[in-house]
């Protein structure tokens, strides 16, 4: 349980209010619907993101950066220290031509289907896979044949010494399920935004070509809306076709 010179220094960040949660259940939050209270549960904009790495790093506070919660496990215990979560303010979609731009906490399900229906090819293979595009970018996440990597231009990042950085794909050391974020040093850095080059094609083809990779691989599947999305493991992939979420008063929607 937070306590009160711990709540004060946070406070003392200039953070908006409505963006701060102490004691927060990360129940909340992933989707398996299960983790005990977070310490610090914060939703920053990119602005703020720079006070609460600062403050952390000053004071050696354990930082967690959370997506949409996708696969995640949180102990019943909680998490003690400060978990950033990007999902809701960062999450702008932005489409010009043949390049989307994104802010990491945009579901990646979502930025597939805008292109889709954008007539933008490319993306296809990640209509099934849940979470956010910064978790996507982590760990170069794929499926049916493609992955980030195809199509990654460029992500911008915050580093943990507040500097932002303009990083091309190409630097990110993107492998099957592994990129630079994921390597010592690099912890706690914070995706941003992220920048995919597509091809334009036919949209109602490309929404068909979608549709089959998802059923096609185990069948249709169908699922009640209660049902917690487990999504995509190592070794195989199981479609969502429908996703949740649920409120601060437990109400699912």
């Amino acid at each position: 349980m937070a306590d009160t010179d711990f709540k004060n220094s946070i406070r003392a960040l200039g953070i908006d209010e409505s963006h701060v949660f102490f004691d927060e259940p990360m129940s909340y939050h992933t989707t398996f619907k299960v983790g005990g209270p977070a310490e610090c549960y914060i939703t920053p904009d990119e602005g703020e993101c720079k006070s609460i790495l600062a403050f952390a790093r000053e004071n050696d506070i354990p930082l967690w950066i959370l997506g949409n919660g996708s696969n995640v496990l949180v102990s019943d215990k909680g998490l003690r220290g400060i978990v950033i979560s990007v999902a809701s303010p960062i999450s702008s979609i932005d489409i010009k031509d043949e390049t989307i731009t994104t802010g990491a906490g945009a579901p990646l399900i979502r930025v597939s289907k805008l292109a889709a229906k954008a007539g933008l090819c490319g993306l296809s293979f990640a209509g099934g896979i849940p979470g956010s595009v910064g978790g996507a970018v982590v760990m170069n996440a794929g499926a049916y044949g493609g992955e980030i990597k195809d199509v990654l231009k460029s992500v911008s990042v915050l580093k943990s010494d507040g500097s932002l950085l303009e990083l091309p794909a190409d630097e990110l050391s993107l492998s099957y399920r592994h990129s630079l974020f994921m390597e010592e040093g690099h912890e706690r850095d914070i995706i941003l935004s992220a920048v995919f080059n597509l091809l334009h094609g036919d949209s109602k083809e490309i929404e068909a070509e979608m549709k089959d990779e998802i059923l096609g691989y185990v069948g249709q599947i169908t699922r009640i809306n209660t049902d917690p999305i487990t999504g995509l493991f190592e070794g195989g992939y199981i479609p969502v076709v429908a996703t949740v979420g649920c409120d601060r008063q437990g109400n699912v929607y």
